[in-house]
């Protein structure tokens, strides 16, 4: 957010002196307003959704993509695990994860030079307005298992009952971390010593709990990570009917706002019948780092 002490400085003064908000960045600690879904960032996909259908779009959920079947630089045929096919398509736009999508092309190397870090979400019902005065937490200790915790009261959009909140602990690991094959159960008690720990929660208060886990999460960004990604790109950046987007899909670390932005950019390409689709690997994202724009410039200058 900030190219200097100098800059932190200046910036900081005129907020003070002027309460003038920074909105070119969005992640600029001297913005004071913060605004939030009523009912959470849920009810954005479900309007969207409702708004898909009312155009005629079909949501089939709980289908497998197994194989994809490609001639002549188009993709021909997806075939799935429940033995449907789908052939014929003027376009097709995957999000799926970037080494799922190569592995159903079946032009995956034995073992992926890039992989994803996997999450344990536990969230608890508690009996308290507020379980801290900030939002957000973040734990850097390895004797608390979650990394991040959200307090849902402060975001003021009708999400938990008056005089109750609810907290969102995060969990980074693998699937085969022992925290992602504990039991729901075993993971609340944890969650409960780390905020015991803390200081947080006393552990006598009771709580409902839930427990969710899924795969695919954070994009691991070690040295030279940007080259490996356009490199396993190559068999996808030619095909003229095909796109992967997103998070997952371009390995690419960054926020919900980026992921619309490159969806819309897809979704404009497609209208304008194009046989051929742009890779961004530079960051629209105001909080990205400048690494990923010097490797991308780097990389188009040699095209």
């Amino acid at each position: 957010a900030f190219n200097s002490v100098f800059d932190y400085l200046l910036k900081a003064t005129a907020y003070f002196l002027f309460k003038k908000n920074d909105f070119r960045s969005i992640n600029s600690p001297l913005q004071d307003k913060f605004y939030y879904s009523k009912r959470g960032i849920g009810t954005l996909c479900k309007r969207l959704a409702e708004r898909c259908g009312e155009l005629g779009v079909v949501f089939k959920p709980g289908y497998q993509l197994e194989r994809i079947e490609r001639a002549d630089q188009r993709v021909e045929s997806l075939y799935f695990t429940n033995g449907e096919v789908v052939s014929d398509r003027d376009y097709i736009v995957s999000t799926m994860p970037l080494t799922h999508l190569l592995t159903t092309m079946g032009i995956a190397p034995r073992k992926f030079p890039i992989r994803f870090r996997s999450m344990v979400f536990a969230f608890l019902e508690i009996p308290l307005p507020q379980l801290s005065e900030y939002s957000w937490i973040y734990f850097p200790d390895r004797d608390i298992c979650f990394q991040r915790l959200t307090d849902f009261s402060h975001l003021e959009a009708e999400m938990v009952p008056e005089g109750k909140t609810g907290v969102g602990f995060e969990i980074s690991c693998f699937p085969e971390d022992d925290i992602w094959q504990a039991s729901d159960e075993e993971v609340v008690k944890r969650v409960r010593e780390g905020l015991e720990k803390a200081d947080l929660l006393d552990p006598e208060v009771e709580c409902r709990a839930h427990v969710v886990r899924r795969k695919f999460i954070y994009p691991i960004q070690v040295t030279g990570y940007l080259e490996t990604v356009q490199e396993l790109l190559e068999p996808v950046r030619h095909l003229r009917n095909f796109v992967t987007t997103g998070r997952q899909g371009l390995y690419k670390y960054c926020n919900m706002n980026e992921c619309m932005e490159m969806a819309i950019d897809a979704a404009e390409q497609i209208e304008q019948d194009a046989d051929t689709f742009r890779y961004h690997f530079d960051s629209n994202w105001k909080g990205a780092g400048l690494e990923e724009e010097r490797v991308a410039e780097e990389w188009h200058s040699t095209q």
